[in-house]
């Protein structure tokens, strides 16, 4: 009610803008998106710190001779972590390992996650990386050969999307909420159906056979889309513009 009185309201995603009006019964003109930004300049696969890299590599003990395949997100109920177990257990038998990055403050989730891990007797394949600082998160995109973001809700925006492009890693993606504001454009590789299993192995396999010049000329194109639709300079100057506007 009080929501429906004012007479602007900013939204981070169209996907936010579409909850709005369904929920609230909000007059599709009162909304403006205006999309997260991610700072670009930070997130350049060209740009770190070769000191912190070489230590991060050796305190956090990152297997390089595997396919890293990267989960961000604290460890929490709807981030997924669980759910994606089922994944790994397929990929059991091939030299690839998961690093779970996100800060493991819900115990008893955490306990539940490590306890099925051992259950499904995939212990070597699964690193807890705990929270990381933005550098260090740097860094494990550098590392990684693919980034998951397959959360059991949509998401406002979900910034490791941008992220990991900006870093030009692939990202498989649930394709809803705001996942899908950033995904569109993009090669439908990087979408996957929410919670199709099948369609996500399939995806990984094909991500990690893909041949070289054609993953470059892919994660370019990826980069620029960031750069284009949601870089921080972006969304600093939408906000200028809607203020001005007023």
């Amino acid at each position: 009610k009080q929501l429906s009185r004012v007479n602007e309201i900013i939204a981070i995603s169209d996907y936010v803008k579409k909850e709005i009006i369904k929920i609230y019964n909000i007059k599709p003109e009162k909304i403006t998106v205006i999309n997260r930004g991610i700072d670009t300049n930070f997130f350049d696969s060209t740009n770190y710190n070769e000191n912190l890299y070489r230590n991060f590599l050796k305190e956090k003990k990152i297997d390089t001779n595997k396919k890293i395949i990267l989960f961000p997100g604290r460890l929490t109920n709807w981030k997924g972590q669980l759910e994606f177990l089922k994944i790994i257990e397929y990929f059991q038998n091939d030299p690839i390992i998961i690093y779970f990055a996100g800060d493991n403050k819900n115990s008893s989730y955490f306990k539940r996650l490590k306890n099925e891990i051992k259950i499904k007797n995939i212990d070597e394949k699964c690193m807890f990386l705990g929270n990381l600082s933005k550098e260090e998160l740097k860094i494990m995109y550098l590392l990684s050969d693919l980034v998951i973001s397959a959360p059991l809700k949509p998401e406002g925006f979900g910034r490791i999307i941008s992220e990991a492009l900006a870093m030009k890693k692939i990202v498989l993606a649930y394709n809803f909420g705001g996942a899908q504001d950033q995904l569109n454009n993009l090669d439908d590789l990087l979408k996957i159906k929410p919670y199709d299993e099948v369609e996500m192995i399939n995806k990984i396999k094909i991500v990690l056979n893909l041949e070289k010049n054609h993953k470059k000329d892919m994660l370019d194109k990826f980069r620029d889309h960031v750069i284009n639709n949601f870089s921080k300079e972006r969304m600093l100057n939408s906000y200028l513009n809607f203020y001005q506007g007023l």
